[in-house]
């Protein structure tokens, strides 16, 4: 399977969330296209979202490659 940024995101999110999550995105681009600005939106439960919120950012960080965090 072909490694995606969404792909990697959301297994990233999984992990941290400890929950199947799916992302919605603004659109793609083509291979070797520069993606800075994408946007995605992914829907999480609001007691997730009121215990993960203030480390959230900071964890996806540890878990992400660095190519994409």
């Amino acid at each position: 399977m072909q490694r995606t940024v969404q792909g990697d995101l959301e297994e990233a999110l999984a992990r941290v969330l400890r929950r199947p999550v799916q992302l919605t995105v603004a659109g793609r681009t083509d291979a070797g296209v520069h993606a800075t600005g994408q946007v995605a939106h992914v829907d999480v439960p609001r007691a997730v979202w009121e215990e993960q919120r203030a480390k959230l950012v900071r964890r996806l960080r540890g878990v992400l490659p660095p190519d994409i965090a």
